[in-house]
């Protein structure tokens, strides 16, 4: 156990791996292209990152990994393989072999391919967070899957964070993802529909934090329980902040309806998750944003289609260029995505 934890110490930058995910109860508001673009600057500062697709769409697969990488002759495992004996006519448990792949155009950072199979799960873990709330071990064996399987990939592949992309409902799939991570990122934009998903995640999470704890974590400390700690989830992930996406940097700039959203933005925050589900420290912080980063339509599409990032992308009359240099407006791409990895990067180290 020492030698263990002596080798991560001396592989790693963080003593213990932390998860992460990136959601919102809103679709369409570029979670999984910031979250991408995220990962690679927290790479770049040292972190071992690993990218978990657990959206049916597969949009962080693709973006990683690229279209090709679902019509290989000879498919490659997927998320949906880590939990798939769990479904199975003989169930059997997580399985730990599924490896994570490098993406493809910075193979420092790993990801778990998605599979639009992993909604399968959703009927299952119903019943399972149902049994371990009512105490019985088959409940926490299946709703730690995620958890015990970060945990294996840490050790083996000395992952330092683990970023998490998921669809935006409150599927039992995202309920057990959310009550496994350590903490949540909320991307939104200047629209109605992200302040009322922020409304809605508030009070949903809200819920499902209570009934864990009042439930599983309850029937787990009980001695005569038999559960081992390691079946035990946390079910108390951390709000550490929100992203404005596609938005000026400077409020100045806003237009008139983004504005009337915009400064609804910190009130909405404030009384649904940063007096709910932060920490103590943090709660003036996560009032605001952890950064905002302007329209860059055509360089993320151009962006995505190279697997790549926005930043990584130069300008040449009317061309974009997929080059390592960056220029004019890729160079504030580039600096906005530093202040949000610096920003989590902090968070994540002290709290």
């Amino acid at each position: 156990m020492l030698s263990t934890l002596f080798k991560r110490f001396m592989t790693t930058k963080l003593p213990r791996h932390k998860s992460l995910v990136f959601f919102n109860n809103k679709g369409g508001v570029g979670k999984t292209t910031l979250l991408f673009h995220t990962a690679i600057k927290l790479s770049r500062k040292g972190f071992k990152v690993a990218l978990i697709d657990l959206d049916p769409q597969c949009n962080l697969t693709i973006h990683a990994l690229g279209e090709a990488f679902f019509n290989a002759e000879v498919p490659a495992k997927t998320a949906f393989d880590v939990f798939a004996g769990f479904v199975s006519a003989i169930p059997t448990d997580v399985d730990f072999s599924v490896p994570l792949l490098p993406t493809r155009q910075y193979p420092d950072v790993v990801i778990l391919p998605g599979s639009m199979y992993v909604s399968r799960f959703d009927a299952e873990l119903a019943d399972c967070i149902k049994d371990a709330n009512a105490g019985e071990k088959r409940g926490f064996g299946e709703t730690s899957i995620f958890a015990r399987f970060f945990q294996e990939k840490a050790r083996t592949d000395e992952i330092d964070i683990f970023l998490i992309d998921c669809s935006p409902s409150f599927s039992t799939l995202n309920q057990v993802v959310l009550l496994t991570a350590d903490y949540f990122v909320v991307p939104m934009e200047a629209d109605c529909f992200s302040v009322q998903g922020v409304e809605n995640l508030g009070s949903i999470l809200h819920r499902w934090k209570e009934s864990w704890k009042m439930g599983a974590i309850a029937q787990s400390k009980r001695s005569d329980s038999g559960v081992e700690s390691r079946f035990v989830i946390g079910g108390q992930p951390i709000f550490i902040g929100y992203i404005l996406n596609r938005c000026s940097q400077y409020a100045k700039n806003l237009s008139k309806p983004q504005r009337f959203w915009f400064n609804k933005i910190p009130d909405a925050i404030r009384k649904n998750l940063s007096e709910k589900h932060t920490k103590n420290g943090l709660v003036t912080s996560t009032v605001n944003a952890i950064g905002s980063i302007k329209l860059y339509a055509s360089p993320m599409k151009i962006a995505q289609k190279d697997n790549k990032c926005a930043f990584d992308l130069i300008y040449s009359g009317k061309k974009f260029l997929p080059e390592t240099t960056r220029n004019g407006q890729y160079t504030k791409a580039s600096e906005q995505f530093d202040v949000v990895a610096d920003k989590i990067s902090d968070i994540i180290q002290k709290y």
